[in-house]
């Protein structure tokens, strides 16, 4: 594929939660988990969260807005918390305390070692970048905190324009909003129903960040886009052709 642009998720693909923050927080509320376990629980959880909205997608109904923030979101909280220990009863009570942590993109404060040489690797080679993610109003503000902004020439927050991944809406707006075709942009994100699924319904090649490599393509009910998968971003340079 000859690309000109190149867009990311942010959370969970650019920069990752500070689990300590969360961990403090379930421990405030009276539920003692380490980090590991959570990790391990959330792969899981994955799974459950993908098929849900597969099954949305199957259905042609993605609503715009809300229905992930507010509805998948805590249903794949609440599939966490209970792989991680938590009763049923636990699980529904810690959701709120969960997503009062990770909602705002400043909890997102963890840049892996690889990220930035990686995009300043793609930025030398012509690529033009920019960001598409569901936050919470807060994402370009934090992304100037940390210093990374910069690397980004459009910054698309969920909250600031009404619509939500993975309605392919948002992603239409971004090549819109950047005057990008569809055909000479990728998108890379962590989440196949919500990044690879809405980029590819916009028209957009898409690719699954997959650090751990626990995607499992089977899964993919008939019609569903397939991808390729990505275990480090260090890596994506090498496998693009020089944009024209």
């Amino acid at each position: 594929m000859n690309l000109e642009w190149i867009f990311f998720d942010a959370g969970n693909t650019l920069i990752g939660l500070n689990y300590h923050l969360l961990i403090s927080a379930l421990d405030a509320a009276g539920f003692r988990v380490d980090e590991l376990t959570l990790r391990r629980a959330e792969r899981s959880a994955r799974r459950v969260l993908d098929r849900a909205i597969l099954e949305r997608w199957r259905g042609g109904a993605l609503p715009r807005t809300g229905w992930i923030e507010s509805g998948v979101q805590r249903d794949f909280w609440r599939q966490i918390l209970e792989l991680s220990g938590a009763t049923p009863y636990q699980a529904d009570a810690l959701v709120d305390t969960v997503l009062e942590v990770t909602r705002p993109a400043g909890s997102w404060d963890r840049v892996e070692s690889s990220t930035l040489p990686a995009l300043d690797a793609l930025s030398d080679a012509g690529y033009r970048m920019g960001i598409i993610s569901n936050s919470s109003g807060t994402l370009v503000e934090h992304l100037r905190s940390i210093g990374m902004a910069r690397r980004f020439e459009l910054i698309i927050d969920s909250h600031d324009v009404g619509v939500e991944k993975p309605h392919p809406d948002i992603f239409r707006l971004a090549l819109e909003t950047s005057g990008a075709s569809a055909s000479s942009s990728l998108y890379v994100g962590d989440v196949y129903a919500i990044d690879v699924l809405g980029a590819a319904s916009a028209g957009m090649h898409a690719m699954l960040f997959d650090p751990l490599g626990g995607w499992d393509p089977t899964a993919l009910p008939p019609g569903a886009p397939v991808c390729r998968t990505l275990h480090s971003l260090g890596d994506l340079r090498g496998l693009l052709e020089p944009p024209a």
